[in-house]
């Protein structure tokens, strides 16, 4: 059985593959972990932290909002 954290993972997973409008991002924890990090697919990479807590009180659409934002930042320092 999928804990909480497993739980919002797949669910994070399933909204940001959507083949219409797909995000690439990796998400890890911290070593200690009592962060999550999101971090992007590209040559420039660019990343965001949040607090676990955060992460499973934020929908996943509001993660992926972060996520696009993340790439939207790179585009406008090339």
């Amino acid at each position: 059985m999928l804990n909480e954290f497993e739980s919002k993972m797949m669910a994070c997973f399933h909204v940001f593959s959507d083949p219409v409008d797909p995000v690439h991002v990796s998400i890890s924890m911290d070593n200690e972990k009592r962060n999550v990090i999101f971090q992007t697919h590209s040559k420039i990479v660019n990343a965001h932290k949040m607090s676990i807590e955060q992460f499973l009180n934020t929908p996943e659409t509001s993660l992926k909002a972060i996520v696009k934002g993340l790439y939207k930042d790179i585009q406008r320092v090339v």
